[in-house]
């Protein structure tokens, strides 16, 4: 997985500038105060954002709104996608298309960092991807009471398919690329972010692994990253 999330192309507001910057998102504060300086924003000036590459979160494209939202917004979204593992991106996926069921449209920037903080609160089934995966992974497991104590033989002739699809029903789960995806618990709302990008407290921020070749550090971590001075 990359670690880019978004390319976006920035500008003014103003028909007679012609300046403009291009970042990949998320980026490190200097980095969006550098973009940000090229386009000699004055006060009252609007910026323009557009989102040119969604990279390897293509499905954001279609239900992604508010493109307008503070830049700031933006590049925390962009960061805590890149902190999914896979089950939780499955379970953000999920989350997304239980959304866009309910309102029909698009989700705002704002909502899609409450569905990524969120990731956590979903049951994901991988090996599940319809209604008759979804009904023998039940009936295996436990989940159907009703099938307990039956022969292997009786076992086969179940209607996985009915048994799932009842299942999905009840639970408002949903199918995704990775698996089935159930909410199990309230969703969490992402602490707010500042609409101005303030300048970081460091001049470099040093990044300190370990040479290639060395190995794995022996407690399991990888790089840190140092502010200096």
């Amino acid at each position: 997985l990359s670690e880019k999330v978004f390319g976006v192309y920035l500008a003014k507001e103003d028909p007679e500038s012609d300046a403009y910057a291009k970042l990949d998102l998320p980026a490190q504060p200097w980095e969006l105060l550098d973009a940000l300086d090229k386009l000699h924003l004055q006060e009252g000036d609007r910026l323009y954002l557009e989102i040119d590459d969604y990279y390897d979160f293509e499905e954001l494209a279609t239900v992604l709104q508010d493109r307008e939202d503070s830049l700031a917004e933006l590049n925390d979204l962009a960061e805590r996608l890149t902190r999914l593992n896979d089950v939780q991106r499955t379970a953000l996926q999920g989350l997304i298309q239980m959304e866009t069921a309910k309102g029909g449209g698009g989700i705002s920037v704002t909502r899609l960092r409450d569905l990524a903080e969120s990731a956590d609160c979903c049951h994901v089934v991988s090996e599940a991807l319809n209604d008759s995966q979804l009904g023998r992974f039940y009936a295996e497991n436990g989940f159907v009471p009703e099938v307990e104590g039956i022969s292997d033989e009786v076992f086969e002739l179940l209607d996985f398919e009915a048994i799932g699809l009842r299942a999905r029903k009840e639970e408002g789960g949903v199918f995704t690329p990775g698996g089935y995806v159930l909410q199990n618990s309230d969703l969490k709302q992402a602490p707010s972010v500042p609409g101005e990008i303030a300048e970081p407290d460091y001049m470099v921020l040093l990044e300190v692994a370990r040479r290639q070749g060395d190995g794995p550090a022996q407690d399991g971590t990888g790089p840190i990253l140092v502010k200096l001075p």
